[in-house]
């Protein structure tokens, strides 16, 4: 219950405190009075107006507090303990405007909060019906949420919200695969060639830069031919080697006589046999080796056209051509691992269907049930607002799936004997959809209890003894909520317990304040007597 609203520097309002009470609170007020300003700065304390326009002109800061009594064990108070804030019988709701850049600050029991947060909490105490709310009815897409709430549905719907995203994963998986295999299968024919190419091919890696050394030599080789012949001419035939024989020979038979001082000319001419060895060794494969072959170094030329070729037609350097065959190998495994797991994506995907459409039919059965339970109680809510002749008609029809189900809501009514029946919008005028509206909301209220009630001119477009019954109407409800009105209907207004008087002053500044002030019983009797007979308030009005 709202038990307390302090504003300062909101809009026309310096400095208000308005200590509300349990029952039926009515605001009065001539039009242009300001009793919409108080509605603004309600909804600014509990987030849902975010409009930083409407400090105060001149003013540097704004403040608005709502104080609330807390039942135990309610949904606010679970909220509460879920979100770490200590669990009181109290809550206080206070957000400020501050500064020239109107930042924000939000608080719970003088703790900071996020305004997602605020938010949150603002929708299980305060429940507002605007002047256009009741065009909500008029708005098909909103019926559902209204049997949803009557039957009480919540789990259900969480069910099927987990049950839908499940299946939209599964079906964009699903999807996504398919597209994968769809635009695949024609890069799968040329991976799958391209590989047998490669790898027929079996290139190597550096195999370019090695055939091209290799073809360097052998050119290299084929100039210097002669030279080559040359020099193993100019140390063939065994002289040189001979002599360095015997110089050894009779340099080991001297050893004996002359001792150590010969061992460095020794082994420095068993080096040079081993050098010379080497050098006939190294000559001789250079002038008879396989790659001397004219056919080799053209075979070598083949091997690097053709080794180019394969490069450029696959547009990477001849030395990734291998790495090129390893990724290419890993898409075409991709292919035909897709290729095999489809399968497996389907059945997910069916799963996922049939378990969506099964919690479906759970919640579509509640809500058939439900509903044919809501037009009971809608048809004796509406004999209390002097529509006993009104036929109201829940259909529940499917629809597309959704995160909701598969089922659309549409409300049918009658309000004549004997009239047509017909969808809400189609058929109620303003007058009655108020009362609809008004209906709908006595019929929500035992699933909705301990929240507080807002309604902005419900008895707009009704008048005389269909407004008394509005008033009347809301009396009862009252007794079960708090229920806050603001009306312009007297009828409206003498069934409240509590009467708010809301004005326009003029200030030493020229400039206007909207005041509020509660009623006595003396006070209430005239602000009614000049709601019925307008500016001058006549005995008539007063008996009345």
């Amino acid at each position: 219950m709202l038990n307390f609203l302090s504003i300062k520097n909101i809009l026309l309002i310096e400095k208000l405190e308005l200590d509300f009470q349990s029952g039926l609170n009515t605001l009065t007020g001539e039009t242009g009075a300001g009793k919409s300003i108080l509605l603004d700065s309600l909804g600014f304390a509990m987030g849902w107006k975010n409009n930083l326009s409407i400090l105060r002109q001149g003013a540097e800061n704004g403040e608005v507090i709502a104080e609330f009594s807390v039942l135990k064990d309610s949904k606010v108070s679970n909220f509460l303990e879920k979100h770490d804030f200590e669990k009181e019988e109290t809550l206080i709701i206070r957000r400020l405007i501050i500064g020239a850049d109107k930042r924000t600050r939000n608080y719970l029991n003088d703790k900071a909060c996020s305004l997602d947060l605020l938010r949150q909490i603002s929708r299980l105490l305060v429940e507002l019906q605007g002047q256009n709310d009741n065009l909500g009815l008029m708005d098909t897409r909103t019926h559902l949420d209204f049997l949803d709430d009557f039957a009480s549905l919540s789990k259900e719907i969480l069910d099927v919200n987990k049950a839908w995203n499940r299946l939209k994963e599964e079906t964009k998986i699903l999807q996504d695969e398919e597209a994968f295999l769809l635009s695949s299968e024609e890069e799968f024919v040329f991976l799958d060639k391209a590989i047998e190419e490669i790898e027929k091919f079996n290139p190597v890696a550096d195999e370019e830069i090695i055939l091209t050394e290799k073809r360097r030599q052998i050119k290299a080789i084929a100039k210097t031919k002669e030279l080559l012949f040359k020099a193993k001419k100019s140390i063939a035939g065994g002289d040189i080697e001979i002599g360095l024989t015997d110089c050894i020979n009779w340099l080991q038979t001297a050893h004996t006589s002359l001792g150590n001082v010969l061992d460095k000319p020794i082994e420095a001419l068993d080096r040079m046999l081993i050098d010379l060895s080497e050098i006939q060794k190294t000559i001789s494969e250079l002038i008879y080796h396989d790659e001397l072959d004219v056919s080799q170094l053209e075979k070598i030329e083949d091997r690097l056209f053709d080794l180019k070729s394969l490069s450029r037609k696959f547009n990477v350097p001849s030395n990734l051509l291998p790495e090129l065959v390893e990724d290419f190998l890993t898409k075409k495994n991709r292919v035909e691992l897709s290729r095999k797991e489809i399968r497996l994506f389907r059945g997910n995907f069916e799963n996922a269907k049939k378990n969506y459409e099964k919690m479906s039919a759970i919640l579509t059965k509640k809500r058939v049930s439900a509903a044919k339970q809501l037009d009971k109680f809608m048809v004796a809510e509406l004999k209390h607002l002097r529509m006993d002749n009104a036929i109201f008609s829940t259909k529940v029809n499917l629809a597309k799936g959704g995160p909701k189900g598969q089922d659309a809501v549409t409300f049918n009514v009658a309000t004549n004997k004997g009239g047509k029946l017909g969808e809400i919008n189609e058929i109620a005028s303003g007058g009655e959809l108020s009362r609809f509206l008004l209906a709908l909301k006595v019929c929500l209220l035992n699933h909705n209890q301990g929240i507080t009630l807002i309604f902005d001119e419900i008895d707009r477009g009704v008048g005389g003894a269909t407004a008394d019954a509005v008033g009347r109407r809301l009396s009862t409800l009252s007794k079960v909520a708090q229920i806050i009105v603001v009306t312009h209907s007297p009828q409206v207004a003498a069934h409240g317990d509590h009467q708010w008087l809301v004005s326009k002053n003029s200030t030493i500044s020229d400039s206007s304040q909207t005041d509020v002030k509660k009623l006595s019983a003396d006070a209430r009797l005239a602000e009614i007597a000049r709601m019925l007979s307008g500016k001058m308030v006549t005995n008539e009005a007063r008996a009345a």
